[in-house]
């Protein structure tokens, strides 16, 4: 099984490779390049072949219409992707044309949101998506993954005070994935100023809540949560965070914030890029402790706030002066990347992964599956 996974560890390798020869040339790739290297990863997605959690039932969507959940009944589908599909569809194209073109959109609004938010090496933002969100995201939970796209493209807009493409976005989200709701408050809370007072309050809040437990809470006072919670079940036990208790992922982004937070206090005052980065990682810490065994917020909300991590590490490694500190927080980087990495693909108990091997069909480009 090992062997079945060496595509992904050869994909990993080179786009490591061409993330440190960006930095290594000091001088950002081409657009043309940047634009080749996406579109062969819209490729892997759209031409695989039987890998991912749902793909099978997505490509029953696309050519009957109806796609079936774990508990049996008919999955409603927000109308944006119908829209979307029903146009694909129309036009005599095969699923793995759609499945290209949202992966191609997808990665275009995190290539528009990386350059709004002031980040000049674009190959270090793909390497850490690719590590963190990619295959779970592209190929498990696609409505999701687009959704989750626009959003963090809204909040980039939002931190750069363009408003009304901000809406815009986010109203393209919410037709793919009506979790985007609970994205709204903190397009207008990413970018506060929390003073040492107020983090100190909210992490002590954050642990005292997790303590305490109050996830079990909360669903015991609102029962319909329960039944809400089951609807979540289809996302695989390879996501990065892990039901109950303090994970190391949480570790992590309380790390991550108290050290921008502390050693790039100045920049946090007074660049509200960086500041909405390091308050989506706090809020995301926050919302994991608030609920840590419910899973439908963990995978819904927590993990896209997590997200942040794709662009705010590359952006810390910038900013960073000195090259020996800088290479040192490269390597802690990819070191993290990597168990992040490998953790997406590895097996369950029962010896199986749904990423496993990875099969790819480029004639499904022309021939679709009925």
């Amino acid at each position: 099984m090992r062997e079945s996974a060496s595509f992904y560890y050869i994909v990993w390798g080179i786009i490591l490779i061409l993330a440190l020869y960006e930095r290594y040339i000091k001088r950002p790739y081409r657009k043309e390049f940047v634009a080749i290297i996406l579109m062969i990863s819209a490729v892997i997605v759209g031409c695989r072949y039987r890998v991912g959690a749902d793909w099978a039932n997505y490509v029953q969507f696309y050519y009957s219409g109806s796609i079936i959940g774990n508990d049996g009944y008919e999955r409603g589908v927000e109308p944006l992707y119908v829209f979307a599909q029903t146009i694909f569809h129309g036009l005599g194209l095969t699923h793995a044309v759609f499945f290209f073109f949202l992966s191609i959109v997808t990665l275009g609004c995190y290539y528009k949101a990386s350059k709004l938010l002031g980040i000049k090496y674009f190959m270090t933002v793909f390497f850490i998506y690719l590590s963190l969100v990619f295959l779970n995201y592209q190929f498990n939970v696609i409505r999701q993954g687009v959704m989750a796209a626009f959003v963090w493209l809204a909040f980039a807009y939002k931190a750069n005070g363009k408003y009304r493409a901000c809406i815009v976005s986010l109203l393209i989200a919410l037709g793919f994935h009506y979790t985007t709701i609970a994205f709204v408050p903190f397009i207008f809370l990413g970018d506060r100023r929390f003073s040492i007072f107020e983090v100190l309050v909210i992490t002590m809040l954050s642990f005292t809540c997790l303590i305490l437990d109050v996830s079990y809470k909360i669903l015991s006072l609102f029962p319909i949560l329960m039944v809400l919670d089951r609807t979540s079940n289809f996302v695989t036990s390879e996501t990065f965070y892990v039901e109950g208790g303090l994970s190391f992922g949480m570790i992590v982004m309380l790390i991550v914030f108290l050290f921008v937070y502390i050693f790039f206090r100045k920049e946090y005052v007074s660049n509200p890029r960086l500041r909405m980065l390091a308050n989506m990682i706090l809020f995301d810490f926050m919302l994991s402790c608030m609920f840590n065994t419910f899973s439908i917020l963990q995978e819904r909300v927590c993990r896209v706030m997590f997200f942040s991590m794709v662009f705010l590490l590359p952006l810390i490694v910038e900013k960073i002066k000195k090259s020996e500190v800088r290479a040192i927080a490269m390597t802690i980087i990819v070191i993290y990347a990597f168990s992040a990495y490998i953790k997406t693909f590895a097996i369950h108990d029962d010896g199986y992964s749904t990423l496993l091997p990875y099969e790819i069909e480029l004639s499904q480009l022309f021939i679709g599956s009925h």
